[in-house]
Order: C-alpha cells, then structure tokens, then sequence
C-alpha cells in the first residue's frame, strides 16, 4: 500500500489521500480525526460516485459523514433518519437536583403532609357540597315557582276554592321544604365531628 491511500470500513481503497501529517483540518477530517458527532461510531464507506465519505447505520443505509460538509443538493441522500442528531438526555444530577440547596423551613413529615392532603381534600369536598347546594336549591325554588304561576292562572270563581287551596298548600310546602335544608346543610357544613360520638 503506497503513503497516499486509505482503506474505508468496507475494503474501498482511495488513492491520492492527504496524508495525517498534512491534515488541515483537525477534528473536522473524516479520515484523519473525525469529530464527535452522532454517527461517529457507524462504519465509514467512500462513496465513489459522489466523491464523500459517508457512514452506514445499522440499516444499511448510507448518510453522508457530518465531516465532509455537505449542503444542499449535496447533501440529499436516502434517509431513515438515523443521521439526525438525538436531543442529548439530561445530566441525572440536573433532573435530581443534586447539589441544589435545602430550605431546612420547606421541608415536612409525612404526618404534615398528609394533614395537607386531607385538608385539600376536605376543601373539595365542601366546594362540591356547595354546588349540590346550589342545585338542590335552584330546583326547588322553581318547583315552588311553578306551583303559585298555576296559582295565579286560576280565576277567583265559585268551585276553585278547594284547587287553589290544594296548590297553596304544596307551594307553602315546598317553602318549608327549602328553609328546612338550608338549616339542615349550613348546620352540618359546620358542625364540629367530636360532637356526634
């Protein structure tokens, strides 16, 4: 083998290459010193016909090497994707928070912690005691509405007088009905639990 040649992973022998002491282009060379780039361990095999060199990744499949520079038309190639550069994974210190500094005052016992929990909870609980509140309220208020519109629609003659008193009746019920769950929910929204046992 004469000084000037050079053998690709694949038995390809160029002729007329630099030789390593006249490389101008350390760390950048795909012969002489590759960089580190993300096909740097994939076989190099000299494409010939285009005149670079390119690596093959595991599926066969020929990417130009990052080292030749290429741009452009130059550049295209059949690809699979293997020559995009991987988003680089996070130091384990950086996701662990190693060497961070601990607020003595922010940290907490598991009791405290789930004193925290349950009073969360409780609050969610009461925002969703509320709203049934609401609800319940609302739809009894407009039953109550409906009886005395029907009320009003009957004409003060002779023979509805029983009606009218059958449909006040169940309108003064419903209002006693309303006033009755009101007491009875604000009441145990704050009753203290010790006083039931």
């Amino acid at each position: 083998m004469t000084k000037n040649t050079w053998t690709d992973d694949y038995g390809v022998t160029i002729k007329n290459v630099h030789g390593e002491d006249e490389c101008r282009t350390p760390g950048a060379c795909t012969i002489h010193s590759p960089s580190d780039h993300g096909m740097s361990g994939f076989p190099q095999g000299w494409r010939a016909d285009r005149g670079f060199m390119e690596r093959i990744c595991g599926h066969g499949v020929g990417h130009p090497d990052p080292d030749e520079r290429l741009e452009g038309v130059d550049a295209m190639h059949g690809c699979d994707g293997c020559c995009a550069e991987p988003e680089p994974e996070p130091e384990p210190e950086a996701v662990l928070g190693a060497e961070q500094p601990v607020d003595a005052e922010k940290l907490f016992t598991m009791d405290e912690f789930d004193k925290g929990t349950l009073m969360q909870f409780e609050a969610g609980v009461y925002v969703g005691m509320e709203k049934a509140h609401e609800l319940a309220v609302s739809e009894i208020t407009k039953l109550r509405d409906s009886f005395e519109a029907v009320i009003e629609c009957y004409p003060a003659a002779t023979g509805t007088e029983h009606t009218v008193s059958q449909l006040a009746l169940v309108a003064d019920t419903l209002d006693v009905l309303l006033l009755s769950y009101n007491k009875r929910f604000f009441s145990s929204l704050f009753e203290d639990p010790s006083e039931g046992e």
